[in-house]
């Protein structure tokens, strides 16, 4: 009979206790999905009505052109030097995961530049798909130990290969594109040399620029839509006596080389690099991509097809543009403020991203920065601005997108739906409106005020 009493008492507790176990769990369960539900409600919200562009913005983005066009013309200075990226050859026996072929080994490229004695800016370009936060700022403090330079005068730019080795992105970007293929020990060596020999070799230089309209290979890719895309081939040799320097932009994406192939790839870019280094007395070479939003390469998947019709119309730029070379002309860098913009989440319709959430996920800083140096006007942009955007014409003005990012597709409102662009339009219509207008009036597009 004790035994039994015993017995039921003991069952009697481990009822009891697995009640309280069950409660706390409950309570455990229902905590952790507050928990989750204050994390998603502090990580997105509803975006807020967009103002435009401010008189203030306005007027300070047209003052900022003014002086940039009306700097002293001064002796010019330039040096450059690059280096491969840390991604193995074919040629390396050890190696595992992708490789590249020596010759089109992707590229980290360093372009300083300045008046004598005095280095002022430099363009820091990787051959790869995007630049994410944490490798602009990783990039900017090697270049900019290596030349001396504070990273805010050092700009970042991925040429937009599609095909290049894969940085540290986002979780987004690294669920489409794959994990990391950049170790940053040797991302850091690779960006310290190319810099340090932009540094030595540091000069006064001659530049000249060329300019072409070259619209059969270039299309609009955006159904539905009828903009135009940039079709204006452009060419910026710098001369340093022995040693000459082709920087050159076009808008087409490069996309000839599919994202998921096993050779990392510069795509067309690397290949007229190649053409050009072997055949026009080039050192160097460096691509800047141009007004890429809405642009395709309008012919078949042929890499070095598209490369050898490129290379032949830059020759021939090179050719013209040495006629009138100078060793004097303006330079001016200045950082542009933005407007206020609240770019959303991908794919998530009105939501947008908090500062921590933008962030984790692989934004970068959002700036415009103005760079003059002789007869060419940049302006670099952290997105993929649109010719529909911004009509720039002139060969001397050049929009350079991919020089960080951000900031999405930037197209006219209008087109803000239209594929494949649609899900990496990240701001509102009134923001794309704004951020145009000043686009527009740096790159000299604009009306002047009255």
């Amino acid at each position: 009979m004790r035994g039994i009493e015993v017995g039921s008492v003991d069952t009697a507790k481990m009822e009891a206790l697995a009640t309280a176990r069950g409660s706390t769990m409950k309570k455990v369960a229902i905590c952790a999905g507050v928990a989750g539900l204050l994390i998603i409600a502090s990580s997105v919200r509803l975006r807020r009505a967009g103002t435009g562009l401010s008189a203030s913005d306005r007027k300070t983005a047209y003052a900022r052109m003014a002086k940039a066009w009306s700097a002293p013309r001064k002796a010019l200075a330039a040096g450059w030097g690059e280096a491969d990226l840390p991604i193995a050859k074919l040629t390396d026996q050890a190696a595992t995961g992708r490789l590249a072929l020596p010759e089109l080994a992707p590229r980290v490229s360093v372009l300083l530049l300045g008046t004598p004695r005095k280095p002022q800016a430099a363009l820091v370009v990787l051959e790869v798909l995007a630049i994410t936060s944490r490798l602009d700022k990783l990039t900017k403090a090697y270049a900019g130990e290596a030349l001396s330079l504070p990273g805010e005068r050092v700009v970042v730019i991925a040429t937009h290969t599609h095909a290049g080795p894969r940085p540290h992105f986002g979780p987004a970007l690294q669920l489409a594109f794959g994990r990391p293929e950049l170790a940053e020990k040797g991302l850091a060596a690779a960006t310290a040399y190319a810099a340090e020999q932009a540094r030595l070799a540091y000069r006064r230089v001659w530049v000249s620029q060329a300019s072409t309209r070259f619209s059969t290979y270039i299309a609009n890719r955006s159904v539905g839509s009828d903009a135009a895309v940039d079709d204006r081939l452009r060419a910026l040799i710098i001369d340093a006596g022995p040693r000459r320097l082709l920087v050159w932009s076009y808008a087409a994406h490069p996309t000839l080389v599919a994202r998921h192939s096993d050779l990392a790839d510069g795509d067309y870019p690397a290949r007229v690099a190649a053409r050009l280094r072997s055949g026009s007395g080039l050192d160097q070479v460096i691509f800047l991509p141009g007004m890429t939003a809405q642009a395709t390469v309008a012919t078949q998947r042929h890499p070095d097809h598209f490369a050898e019709a490129i290379g032949r119309a830059l020759t021939g730029l090179i050719d013209i543009a040495e006629q009138s070379r100078n060793a004097k002309g303006a330079f001016s860098f200045d950082e542009i403020p933005l407007p206020k913009l609240d770019p959303r989440l991908p794919l998530l319709g009105p939501f947008v991203a908090s500062a921590a959430l933008s962030n984790w996920a692989g934004s970068s800083p959002r700036r415009l920065h103005l760079l003059r140096f002789g007869p060419v006007a940049m302006t670099l942009v952290a997105g993929e601005p649109s010719f529909g955007l911004v009509p720039v014409q002139a060969g001397s003005q050049w929009v350079v997108g991919m020089a960080g990012s951000g900031l999405g597709y930037l197209v006219q409102a209008d087109d803000a739906h239209r594929l494949p662009e649609a899900p990496l339009v990240l701001l509102s219509g009134t923001e794309l409106t704004a951020v145009g207008e000043l686009l527009q009036i740096v790159s000299g597009v604009a009306p002047k005020p009255q």
